[in-house]
């Protein structure tokens, strides 16, 4: 017999409450003026946010607010509001303000809701799902509060829901955890490349004589060179067919949300430009117009670009990427557009690099790869455990699993 069907577990869920949203779940209203608020007060809008991870790059601060916006906390849960991004939600760290687009919610009573399990609840489908019932609107639908708050939901008992919290957030906290490797690595492989090619202190140079070009002193034997001499653009497409679950034969489909760690796409469309996983993708349109990837393999969407050296041992393609990341103020100053920005593909064709002999750029090259490698490997470590967590947050949430009978340390007195 199915234990589903035994009668345990019909007594245990038997257990579970229903609730009115508004009798367990509090949202911040609008209760801040930037102008108020202390010096570099960080401000989160919706680009910042993808599934339980922020997006650190480019995040704004009180001087970039115009207008009062909502305050949140330590712990509290910042969660998009604006169809279709239900899916962006994150518990935060740290005190801020957000974007008016980002409900900011919190336990009325821990003693019946546990935030951290609340958390959970909110990365769920039905979750998602029971919010998404209530948006309204046309170009740009919104949730509405007025109407979700009138929802119910079911919530276990509160040991329950604190064990559930900490078998999720074990999960969370390991994704979190390579996820600050990643970002310390990129970090590292950005100052080497400023030590090596801004500055030319590489290994062994204090052997090397320096002479006179167009860019000031460089090490004999580097050239200087146009970028557009280097490199191959090319823009990318809009499929004719795109799925948001893979199928056979599909290829992933790369958007500026994707290359965020959002929600995945596929396309079998054969027309479209494919992107190697050593090749520097450009977000050529919108507000992050400038911005660099590099380690995604897929079809490029149409506002994004692939970049490819003409020759790999003339120009490493990791040498490329971090030229861009030390150039993103130049790039984004000479953006083209009024209303939408583009990046101004003219522009970075002319801007100039400097290239070591080929031995130097292989050496340059070899040593970049492994620290690549290892960001790749802790990407795909961090993929099968969103993986696995993804698989058993719905089954925990919604009882299917007993975890009443689970050893598990919450360190948490009960």
């Amino acid at each position: 017999m199915n234990s589903m069907n035994t009668p345990d577990k019909i007594k245990l869920k038997s257990e579970w409450k229903t609730v009115r949203i508004s009798e367990v779940i509090h949202r911040a209203t609008i209760n801040i003026n930037p102008k108020k608020c202390k010096y570099g007060y960080p401000y989160i809008g919706l680009d910042n946010i993808t599934k339980g991870t922020f997006e650190l790059k480019g995040i704004g601060n009180v001087e970039d607010v115009k207008s009062s916006k909502y305050q949140f906390k330590s712990e509290d849960i910042l969660f998009g509001k604006l169809r279709p991004y239900f899916h962006k939600t994150i518990q935060s760290n740290f005190d801020g303000i957000c974007s008016t687009d980002i409900w900011v919610l919190r336990s009325n009573d821990r003693s019946i809701l546990d935030q951290n399990y609340f958390y959970q609840v909110t990365k769920t489908t039905d979750f998602c799902n029971l919010v998404n019932s209530t948006s309204g609107g046309t170009d740009r639908p919104r949730a509405r509060w007025e109407v979700f708050k009138k929802k119910d939901i079911q919530i276990p008992p509160l040991s329950i829901q604190r064990e559930i919290a900490a078998i999720l957030s074990a999960y969370d906290d390991l994704i979190e955890n390579n996820t600050r490797r990643i970002q310390i690595l990129e970090e590292m492989a950005q100052r080497i490349y400023r030590e090596w090619f801004v500055k030319f202190r590489y290994p062994g140079y204090e052997n090397d004589r320096f002479v006179e070009s167009e860019l000031g002193m460089i090490p004999e034997g580097w050239e200087v060179k146009k970028l557009g001499e280097m490199i191959t653009f090319q823009k990318g497409k809009k499929p004719k067919k795109f799925s948001d679950t893979k199928q056979e034969e599909y290829l992933p489909y790369l958007l500026i949300e994707v290359l965020k760690g959002g929600k995945s796409f596929y396309t079998n469309d054969k027309g479209m430009i494919i992107d190697e996983l050593d090749d520097v993708i450009m977000v050529m349109d919108g507000a992050s117009s400038g911005m660099v990837y590099i380690g995604f393999y897929g079809a490029v969407g149409s506002t994004l670009a692939n970049i490819r050296p003409n020759d790999k041992k003339k120009l490493s393609p990791f040498i490329l990427y971090h030229f861009f990341i030390d150039n993103l103020k130049a790039i984004s100053d000479n953006n083209i557009g009024s209303a939408i920005p583009h990046a101004n593909k003219d522009f970075i064709n002319q801007m100039h690099t400097i290239i070591p002999p080929e031995k130097g750029m292989i050496d340059f090259h070899n040593y970049f790869e492994e620290i690549y490698l290892l960001i790749r490997i802790l990407k795909e470590k961090n993929k099968n455990l969103r993986q696995t967590r993804d698989l058993l947050l719905p089954k925990l949430i919604s009882g299917k699993i007993d975890v009443s009978e689970l050893d598990f340390d919450i360190g948490v007195d009960a």
